[in-house]
């Protein structure tokens, strides 16, 4: 199981990586001293056709500290979710559907909310089911099995030397499938032994840390039938421990997207909330596509996607809005149905108001792709991006308070932002806003043919226009930007457009 099988090790705080590739059943460290150092190799079968999809992860260690798997630290960990009525398939089609039931009459708003949980020691980690409460099975390892999207899970197969025991630092894809008057499945849910939820050993992928999700569409034939593409940042964060929150993330879904939580399939009726439906600007739960006039000016829709780890972040001195004149998320929210959509929030049912809330605020990051750092240039341009000065305000790392709510504390995020003010040269001061997700917007957007824009007025339609207007307090990184070689700003360009 060790085909391709390389080490990757950084000496400067997770900003560069080393590797090494094992030859000959041995491997050269290529770091001294203190580094932190993660694994990955390559599974028989490519979960899609996307590039690194066959790479399998270990999690993130630090030399000079080692693990006992017999007496690691127990501890309790949980991810609420809600039940399918089909196979998932990376988060699939139903996850966020802007619809109901993919192949049924059935209402989401009817399926089981639940939450998973591991009771993790050594020793102590089974994926064990019986038929007592409705459980059917518990599927890991799946090559294909009854899958027509060849989405796979991966790690625990007795045939590879495990014993039939899952220890300290594996991973379990697994999913559960449950009878609620037919068959009903639940999310894949990835968990790491020893850790908890997991996440690539590679910190420079998990944009949201623990609270992040990992979505691989399969790419065969049906992967697009139910909207799977689309629904990359309608996902909650899987630090979620709460049903009844669960619960507002989808009827909030709903309600975001200007659909009836009554509504059945087929009927697709958008229900607006004043004017608009939330997410007619902000584009399946990201950036906007087209320019609107507001009492501050023109401006585009900013993603929704993380905004509550950005409430909660160490550190921040500006809220939201372009301005940051709104101080959290609710505040922004009520902003928005006064100014875009026309309406007093209490003016509305005050479980709308809830719902939507919630929705918005349990809104993950998704981790970015997998093999982006096999790409030389964004390697190179994620040096240079910090050499330059962008990283000074597009800070790549950050913390969240220790006060926030459980689900949201002490999570080690990389937004690119440092949530303040910045003059740029422009009218106004303007906030830093966060890069995180940008690979993934920019796929969906080319994917519904919908215009890619940039700054607060959305008037660059480049990354390379968009620093061309870094002035003020930005000249110097943009002068600094200017003074590169065409194929060092190329490496930059291609490294935010890796985020």
């Amino acid at each position: 199981g060790d085909s391709g099988l390389q080490m990757h090790c950084s000496e400067d705080g997770n900003k560069t990586f080393k590797m090494a590739t094992l030859a000959n059943s041995s491997l050269s460290i290529p770091c001294s001293g203190t580094y932190t150092y993660w694994f990955r190799y390559k599974h028989p079968l490519a979960m899609s056709s996307l590039p690194g999809t066959d790479w399998i992860h270990t999690a993130l260690f630090t030399s000079g500290t080692s693990v006992d798997v017999n007496n690691y630290p127990a501890f309790t960990d949980g991810s609420s979710n809600w039940m399918r009525w089909r196979h998932p398939v990376a988060h699939d089609g139903c996850t966020a559907a802007v619809s109901d039931a993919c192949h049924n009459n059935s209402l989401l708003r009817d399926l089981d909310r639940y939450t998973v949980w591991f009771d993790d020691a050594p020793g102590n980690v089974e994926l064990n089911h019986t038929a007592n409460g409705g459980i059917l099975r518990v599927e890991t390892a799946r090559h294909h099995a009854g899958n027509s999207n060849g989405q796979q899970q991966f790690t625990y197969n007795a045939g590879t030397g495990f014993g039939g025991e899952f220890s300290y630092g594996q991973v379990i894809q697994f999913e559960i499938t449950a009878t609620a008057g037919s068959q009903v499945y639940n999310d894949f849910s990835y968990y790491t032994v020893g850790l908890g939820w997991g996440n690539y050993g590679d910190p420079r992928l998990n944009m949201a840390g623990r609270a992040g999700t990992t979505m691989i569409i399969a790419g065969a034939p049906g992967a697009d039938i139910y909207d799977e593409q689309e629904a990359i940042f309608t996902q909650p964060m899987v630090t979620v421990h709460d049903e009844a929150l669960m619960n507002d993330f989808i009827v909030g879904h709903h309600l975001f997207h200007g659909i009836d939580p009554k509504q059945r399939l087929g009927e697709h009726n958008v229900v607006k909330i004043g004017k608009f439906a939330c997410g007619g600007c902000h584009i399946r739960d990201g950036r906007g596509a087209e320019v609107f006039e507001t009492p501050r000016g023109p401006r585009i829709a900013p993603p929704v996607y993380g905004v509550k780890l950005l409430e909660w972040m160490e550190g921040r001195e500006t809220g939201f809005r372009w301005d940051g004149g709104a101080a959290s998320v609710e505040e922004q929210i009520r902003n928005a149905l006064r100014e875009d959509h026309g309406v007093e929030a209490s003016h509305l049912p005050e479980r709308v108001l809830e719902a939507i809330t919630h929705y918005t605020e349990v809104l993950t990051v998704p981790n970015r792709r997998p093999a982006v750092y096999d790409e030389p240039s964004v390697a190179r341009g994620d040096i240079i991006f910090s050499e330059i000065g962008c990283a000074d305000c597009h800070q790549p790392e950050a913390r969240t308070r220790d006060d926030a709510p459980s689900y949201l504390r002490n999570i080690n995020i990389r937004p690119y932002t440092d949530m303040k003010l910045w003059d740029l040269g422009e009218d106004q001061p303007y906030r830093t806003p966060a890069l995180w997700g940008l690979s993934h917007n920019i796929t969906l957007l080319n994917k519904l043919d919908l215009p890619l824009l940039f700054m607060h007025d959305g008037a660059s339609t480049s990354i390379d226009d968009a620093i061309g207007r870094h002035g003020g307090d930005a000249k110097v990184s943009r002068l600094n930007y200017n003074a590169l070689s065409t194929s060092d700003q190329q490496a930059v360009v291609d490294f935010i457009e890796s985020l």
